[in-house]
């Protein structure tokens, strides 16, 4: 198989929505994407440059975080009075959003700290007045 083929196909698998727009932007027929998405090995290295280039889009994102939160604060001292309510209201939702993850979080490692502990079958105070039972596997 044709190796700059492959690498092209596989390029335009990854940055394309369908196979169709795939062929079309890599000049490649549509018959020799499907042939190539039959083969194991080639459907693993594309499921992982996909993971990859998705990795590099979250990257992106948290990497551009700190400054879309800057231009909320910003726009909550703006002279538009829809501008500063839209700010408040993404402001409060990510805020609740952001606690209920990090709650979330410490529920989920004190249960898995629990279980490594071999407590199952017992009662077990997960803090703020919550209590749970453990059942056994």
């Amino acid at each position: 198989m044709n190796e700059t083929r492959r690498s092209k196909a596989l390029s335009a698998l990854v940055s394309e929505p369908s196979v169709e727009a795939a062929a079309r932007a890599s000049g490649i027929g549509r018959s020799f994407f499907f042939d190539l998405l039959r083969d194991a090995e080639f459907k693993a290295e594309l499921d992982k440059a996909r993971a990859e280039a998705f990795a590099a889009g979250l990257a992106a994102l948290k990497a551009a975080a700190g400054k879309a939160a800057a231009t909320m604060v910003e726009l909550l001292d703006s002279s538009n009075q829809n501008a500063r309510r839209l700010a408040a209201v993404s402001v409060l939702t990510l805020g609740l959003k952001a606690v209920e993850v990090e709650d979330f979080e410490r529920r989920l490692s004190r249960l898995e700290e629990i279980l490594e502990k071999g407590q199952n079958g017992r009662w077990v105070d997960m803090g703020e007045d919550e209590i749970v039972r453990l059942k056994r596997s």
